[in-house]
């Protein structure tokens, strides 16, 4: 994974929380920075099929993921992103 992440293949976020033991219990969130290989690997042969799956929603949420981390790396800034792992 740590291969996978420093060749710019993959993108990992860590959870956010208010309480840190929370923050080491939930799970990484894992992103491929590359949304034509993640279609590739899961054999969707052409743009209507992502369209029309079930996993769209994922597809789109891997590609503002990638454009944020690609405005950073743009900007020269270090990337240090989380996501909101839930309330209380």
């Amino acid at each position: 994974m740590s291969i996978l992440e420093r060749s710019g293949v993959i993108s990992i976020l860590r959870p956010y929380s208010s309480n840190i033991s929370k923050q080491l219990v939930k799970t990484l969130k894992v992103y491929f920075m590359d949304t034509g290989l993640a279609a590739y690997l899961c054999r969707w042969p052409n743009a209507e099929t992502l369209a029309n799956g079930a996993m769209d929603g994922a597809f789109f949420a891997t590609y503002a993921v990638t454009e944020i981390v690609k405005s950073y790396y743009n900007a020269g800034k270090p990337v240090d992103l989380f996501y909101l792992s839930g309330y209380g």
